[in-house]
């Protein structure tokens, strides 16, 4: 995934986590997460936490977290915005 287009979480109510799997931060606009009524935690693949921070995502949300488990040890509830 290179982008996230515009108004992709628009009005998200419960939406907690999100899950980012591209080791190069996908290129997010100003309105991509739009309305939201939660900052959600963004956890990201081991060894791109700096990226992440640099990058919009960093300028957007403050609760980047590297995911340095082993994939065997990985358990995610996913969910979708109501």
């Amino acid at each position: 995934m290179r982008t996230i287009g515009d108004c992709v979480f628009l009005g998200c109510e419960s939406l907690d986590t999100i899950i980012c799997q591209a080791k190069i931060p996908p290129v997010i606009y100003n309105d991509t997460f739009e309305d939201m009524f939660t900052t959600p935690r963004i956890i990201v693949p081991c060894g791109t936490l700096s990226a992440y921070r640099k990058s919009d995502w960093g300028k957007r949300f403050t609760n980047i977290i590297e995911d340095c488990k082993d994939k065997k040890e990985r358990e995610y509830t996913l969910h979708y915005c109501k």
